[in-house]
């Protein structure tokens, strides 16, 4: 793992505190996002948290996520994904009625290994930043290879 891929990793680890900056602490529905991504059977996995918009017991929350996994013919498919989340309040805790894509891209490489994944991670960083103009830290939270 590299400098800046263990510097990024620590750099989430602070994010909950960099959440509660602004004044909203949305610390909840983050954990409970990434808690929510099929890692077992990936290569690689990146995710990005937006933000909340909270209004009593509803809100949607949004984050961008990607997903790596070994290509059908070799090499590596991705899938990097902007989601919205429905989330509202049952018996006093938060659960996530409807989820929905608000855009996707499709990312491939015919190289396998960890400088493949790291492109394909560097451009779902690129792609999730860019459709929320930086308002979240892209973490990887897997890599192989």
């Amino acid at each position: 793992m590299t400098l800046v891929r263990t510097a990024a990793i620590l750099t989430a680890l602070a994010a909950p505190l960099a959440l509660t900056a602004c004044g909203e602490d949305y610390t909840e529905f983050d954990e409970m996002l990434r808690k929510g991504l099929p890692e077992s059977r990936a290569v690689a996995v990146g995710y990005m948290f937006y933000d909340c918009n909270i209004d009593g017991e509803r809100g949607i929350c949004e984050n961008c996520d990607i997903l790596i996994h070994p290509g059908d013919n070799g090499g590596y498919r991705g899938t990097v994904t902007h989601w919205y989340h429905d989330m509202r309040k049952e018996d006093g805790r938060w659960v996530q009625a409807i989820t929905g894509e608000r855009g996707r891209q499709r990312l491939t490489s015919a190289e396998t290994g960890s400088a493949a994944s790291n492109a394909m991670l560097d451009e779902a960083d690129k792609w999730c930043t860019a459709r929320r103009n930086a308002k979240g830290e892209f973490v990887i939270l897997k890599q192989e290879g």
